[in-house]
């Protein structure tokens, strides 16, 4: 099995600061850029199925490639970004600032009306045992946020630290490729790792 987890293009909320959470917003100009360089890329790897949040973000970002070629694709609440509850739609600071007068980040801090990063992990660890199973021998797409695309990998790879989260953090750019060839002795091999080669020159 082969699982290729990219993250959504960029919208005007990723360009203003702004987290959201599961809101949405427009992806920019570049943002649509981004998408269609990415559908080429994509458009030369083998795809049997793809699963996508179904936030509006990500059905937008994979458009250029179901214009390019025909693969049948589930929205899947499970994939959403973290629900960050009071702090959806708002300034990046505002969470920034609420977490260090809580101790500071840890995955199990769950923000009020929302989620916790444990809790995104959980969600996601249902998900993606279901479609190994399900999709077995597949070249999977997997379509998802910077969250959840992080915690689909902290439970591939049995993480939980705050020192991957910190890395990851830093890689994920939007519509950073990952590709991962599953093995049924848990030793996953990463083929490509936030590989954003198709992005060269804009």
């Amino acid at each position: 099995m082969r699982l290729i987890i990219i993250r959504h293009a960029q919208t005007e909320g990723n360009e203003k600061g702004i987290i959201q959470g599961i809101n949405d917003s427009d992806l920019t100009e570049l943002g649509r850029k981004q998408a269609k360089r990415l559908a080429i890329r994509l458009s030369k790897i083998k795809i049997d199925i793809i699963y996508s949040s179904d936030l509006e973000r990500c059905k937008k970002t994979i458009v250029p490639l179901l214009k390019m070629k025909k693969i049948p694709i589930n929205y899947v609440k499970e994939l959403r970004e973290r629900d960050y509850g009071i702090f959806n739609g708002k300034a990046g600071g505002d969470y920034v600032n609420w977490t260090k007068s809580h101790g500071g980040f840890n995955i199990d801090l769950k923000v009020p009306e929302g989620e916790s990063h444990k809790d995104v992990i959980e969600r996601t660890g249902k998900f993606l045992k279901k479609i190994l199973k399900s999709e077995k021998g597949k070249n999977v797409l997997i379509v998802a946020h910077g969250g959840s695309k992080r915690a689909l990998l902290m439970n591939l790879f049995d993480r939980r630290d705050q020192d991957y989260i910190n890395e990851t953090r830093e890689f994920s750019k939007n519509t950073a490729v990952t590709i991962i060839n599953i093995k049924e002795d848990g030793k996953h091999h990463i083929e490509s790792f936030y590989s954003v080669e198709h992005l060269e020159d804009l």
